[in-house]
């Protein structure tokens, strides 16, 4: 199942139309809001996988509220703008990722965007993925570098035989290192 669709919109026609597009297709699960204001709390809220913003809203322009969701969440963010003002907000939506697509809006347009903001929003779980990967591989070497520490001052060892006593540990009792090294620190911090 595909992730929820936010589309903000202050117009009711373009919610509609947008709506009414998106229903026939995989892209079905949506929810809508009238403002950026409502649109910022219901972000917090929902789980969004991509947000359409129909510009210019009632409380905002849209651009701003395109920024602070692609900096604070991994979701995909269209801004959709008059085609006279689509290169100006390009300029100003470059640093941050957003797409921005021109009105008048064919349904093609936007089903071919919606391919490509969900490509986006896979690639971008993707990166967060690894990111998180990364850093419990970083804090599992600062744990495990922190009991070799303790093994170092406390039984006079040295750092490859702190290691290799890790390593053994983990191996002889089946057990990661991870656990290993929380256990001499239980040992030997408290």
């Amino acid at each position: 199942m595909l992730e929820k669709i936010m589309i903000v919109s202050s117009a009711s026609m373009g919610e509609e139309m947008l709506g009414s597009i998106l229903k026939s297709t995989p892209y079905s699960s949506m929810i809508t809001a009238k403002s950026a204001a409502e649109a910022r709390m219901k972000i917090r809220e929902d789980n969004v996988g991509i947000v359409l913003i129909n510009c210019p809203l009632s409380d905002e322009f849209g651009i701003d509220l395109a920024e602070e969701i692609s900096r604070l969440s991994s979701s995909a963010v269209a801004l959709i703008v008059k085609s006279e003002l689509v290169d100006q907000v390009e300029h100003r939506t470059g640093k941050f990722g957003a797409f921005v697509i021109p009105k008048p809006l064919s349904r093609q347009v936007l089903l071919q965007s919606m391919k490509m903001l969900t490509a986006t929003r896979k690639r971008i779980q993707g990166f967060q993925d690894e990111n998180l990967r990364l850093r419990d591989k970083i804090d599992e070497i600062r744990l495990i570098d922190r009991a070799k520490h303790a093994l170092i001052q406390y039984l006079g060892m040295s750092e490859p035989q702190a290691h290799r006593y890790i390593e053994k540990q983990a191996m002889d009792m089946r057990i990661t290192r991870r656990e290993v090294a929380n256990t001499i620190l239980s040992m030997y911090e408290n």
